[in-house]
């Protein structure tokens, strides 16, 4: 593991760090068919109270899992730390791609039967928990996301004006770091005016 895959599970929830443990040992189990030391940190974690201390054991569960299944290649797909939210959140943002392509290429029948189908795919997926956040999952929503830029492309070349979601600006972490300091000033500013009134 890198440093930071580290540092993206120390962001991560307990919850979210115990399911991606337990599915990775799951995995690996299945494919090797025996018991492994990532039980026993598993096992541990589970004993403890200390939040820092369960999170250090579901990493080590985690990591034995993920480092006896790198032998096997067909196994790499196991590798991407994909929550269920990013799931949802790419799966959301294809459908409001297609529900706004579909606003004028609707009426064709070639486009309303690929999005007919798309509908049931997402109607399929769109509750995303561990056991289907993978990364064949998420590779299977980009795949279909490159398929409607095929067919905007075709669209277009036929006449169809083609709209565009509305895009959302992306945060600004200069403008974030800006107001956090702001916070802080004005809260310091106030604990001294504080002391000076009360002496």
């Amino acid at each position: 593991m890198t440093g930071s895959e580290y540092a993206i599970l120390n962001r991560w929830s307990l919850d979210d760090l115990r399911s991606l443990a337990s599915l990775q040992l799951a995995r690996a189990q299945r494919v090797l068919g025996q018991p492994l030391v990532a039980q026993l940190y598993l096992d541990m974690a589970e004993q403890l109270s200390d939040p820092r201390e369960r999170r250090r054991y579901y990493v080590s569960a985690y990591r034995e899992a993920r480092q006896a299944l790198e032998a096997f290649p067909s196994a790499n797909a196991f590798f991407e730390l994909v929550l269920p939210k990013d799931i949802k959140n790419e799966i959301d943002a294809l459908k409001s791609s297609y529900d706004v392509v579909n606003q004028t290429a609707k009426g064709r029948s070639d486009w309303d039967v690929h999005y007919q189908e798309f509908l049931q795919y997402y109607e399929k997926n769109k509750d995303p928990g561990w056991l289907n956040s993978s990364y064949a999952t998420i590779t299977n929503i980009r795949e279909r996301a490159q398929r409607l830029e095929e067919w905007k492309k075709k669209l277009s070349g036929e006449g169809v004006k083609v709209l565009e979601p509305e895009k959302k600006p992306p945060p600004s972490p200069t403008k974030d770091a800006i107001d956090s300091a702001t916070v802080a000033l004005l809260l310091g500013i106030g604990g001294v005016l504080l002391m000076k009134g009360s002496k």
